[in-house]
């Protein structure tokens, strides 16, 4: 049988390849909840390369998209793709090249493999459960900041229509008068291998689809880092309000995100 991560990863850069054929080339197809949630024809087409790719190795595993939604094998079975064909699709169309594929592995609902590609950046993040996290093919590790004093933060904001942005803006406030930095990139998986390889230390959003997060755990987990949903004590497997950072400011960020 193929393995997982492999299957994973030729299926993000098969994705990756369309994503930049068509760089600078695709308009917006239309808004689906909101007018800050948006799709393109290339989430679409790069969506369908990674569900070939995997059908081509597991034609009976099951696959969650965010654009095609739950897609079951030819039988039962307890292994599940969550794919992200196309995280940060505003950046994309506007041809700012912070955006990523994301694919993610689950076994009987444990998380075994994830890829995180950044094709317009050449930046490829891997992991494998109990076996660590890579970047571009060597180990890499969150960072070692203990005050949020000196941390560099990320975060996003609903893009859902109906959800009151003000008390996320609030918390956002909070965090700018208490850390060294907070960026907005606008992409959670990317934002999550960047927590991973210690660029950022500490990232935190709301309104998040698994699709948005799967891989990222996983990277974030591998490579020491600690994940969680908020408000505390939330038992999620892929919590839609979500926290992840090292394991020294994990706890910081919790209280302020409590407050």
């Amino acid at each position: 049988m193929a393995d997982v991560l492999n299957v994973a990863e030729a299926a993000a850069l098969r994705a990756g390849t369309c994503l930049k054929e068509r760089w600078g080339q695709v308009g917006l197809l239309k808004t689906k909840d909101g007018i800050r949630d948006v799709l393109t024809q290339a989430d679409l087409d790069a969506e369908q390369h990674i569900i070939a790719t995997i059908r081509d190795h597991f034609p009976d595993h099951h696959i969650l998209t965010e654009e095609t939604g739950q897609l079951l094998g030819q039988r039962s079975n307890r292994t599940r793709w969550i794919i992200d064909p196309l995280d940060g699709t505003t950046n994309y169309l506007h041809q700012l090249p912070y955006c990523a594929v994301s694919v993610a592995c689950e076994e009987e609902g444990e998380l075994v493999a994830a890829v995180v590609y950044a094709p317009l950046l050449d930046e490829l993040f891997l992991a494998r459960r109990g076996a660590g996290a890579t970047f571009n093919g060597s180990r890499i590790r969150t960072s070692a900041v203990r005050r949020l004093e000196e941390s560099l933060l990320a975060t996003g904001f609903p893009c859902s229509s109906g959800i009151p942005l003000e008390p996320h803006v609030a918390v956002f406030a909070r965090f700018l008068r208490k850390a060294q930095g907070v960026r907005r990139p606008g992409a959670a998986s990317l934002n999550l291998a960047y927590v991973a390889c210690g660029r950022f230390d500490g990232f935190w959003g709301a309104d998040l689809k698994p699709w948005d997060i799967a891989a990222g755990i996983l990277l974030v987990r591998e490579a020491g880092g600690m994940v969680s949903g908020y408000p505390r004590y939330r038992d999620e497997s892929f919590p839609d309000q979500l926290i992840a950072s090292n394991e020294h400011l994990h706890e910081l960020l919790t209280q302020v995100l409590d407050a």
